[in-house]
């Protein structure tokens, strides 16, 4: 390929064809960063780790990593806005399904997490949003259970619109 061009071009230089990649700013990757610690249940201190450090050194090397601290406020942050927003979907639900999962860790300690299900007004899509897990020490009778069902969920709530279903 290289002896066609130069026949046909004489020894003109090569343009350089390919296509730079373009690097992405410090709050895209601070929050691909986040991403990867929520959605796969990542601890804070994975920023810390040193082949981590090193991945991202070669991908974008002009990328600062934050502390541990920052990302730990950035998790926060990610976690107010989600609560707001699934706070706000829940209110405008005609209907919302809570249903109860309880489990027991292999300490022996006893769990209950609370799970809200609603259709989205506008588009009609199925949503499931984890309202709250706690600690459960007491015994597991259906009193119990609804009891802390009729809490509010985690500061979320749910305004008494719907039906409620354990597992």
């Amino acid at each position: 390929m290289l002896r066609y061009y130069r026949a046909r071009h004489g020894n003109e230089e090569l343009a350089d064809t390919r296509e730079s990649t373009p690097v992405p700013n410090k709050q895209a990757v601070d929050e691909a960063v986040v991403n990867m610690i929520i959605k796969d249940c990542q601890p804070l201190s994975f920023v810390e780790n040193e082949g981590f450090r090193e991945l991202l050194k070669l991908i974008v090397p002009s990328y600062a990593l934050p502390s541990r601290k920052t990302i730990k406020d950035l998790v926060s942050q990610r976690y107010e806005e989600e609560k707001e927003k699934t706070k706000k979907d829940l209110q405008s639900a005609v209907a919302v399904t809570l249903t109860a999962d309880m489990w027991t860790s292999m300490n022996m300690e006893a769990y209950l997490a609370v799970t809200g299900h609603y259709v989205d007004k506008e588009s009609h899509e199925l949503h499931s949003s984890v309202l709250a897990v706690q600690h459960f020490p007491q015994k597991h009778t259906a009193e119990n259970i609804a009891t802390v069902k009729k809490e509010p969920h985690g500061g979320v709530g749910h305004s008494r619109k719907g039906q409620v279903s354990c597992h």
